[in-house]
Parts: structure tokens; sequence; C-alpha cells
């Protein structure tokens, strides 16, 4: 289990989470650079690492994917 804080990094966790399956075409730079302009910048790094969560989820449970397959 992930925990982060605040209930609505799991709003930015999903965000990640869609970009590492593609759905979502946003790399994290680019949602760096949005954030930068939308947010106060103390809750930049915690908006950050909630998204490379996300996305480090995915990236894991695809890892596990292709282990179980074999490949």
């Amino acid at each position: 289990m992930v925990t982060i804080g605040n209930p609505i990094f799991g709003n930015i966790m999903t965000v990640g989470a869609l970009a590492a399956t593609g759905d979502l075409p946003m790399s994290l730079n680019v949602f760096e650079q949005i954030i930068l302009k939308k947010i106060s910048t103390d809750k930049v790094a915690i908006n950050l690492n909630a998204y490379k969560i996300g996305k480090d989820l995915i990236r894991d449970e695809k890892q596990k994917g292709i282990k179980s397959r074999g490949f």
C-alpha cells in the first residue's frame, strides 16, 4: 500500500499511472511545467512525487506481467 498523505494526491497518482499506460500522453516534464503554473511552490515536490508513484506502480505491474509470461 502506498501512503502519501492528503487523499487529493490519489488523483495525481492516477495521472502518473495513466501517463505510464500511454493513455494520457503527458511526460513528467510537461506535468511539472503545468503544476508550476497552477499550484504553490511548496506543493510542487509532493505532487511530482505522487505522479512518479503512480507511474512507477504501473511500470512495476508491467514488469511483473512480463516476468509471469516468461519473457
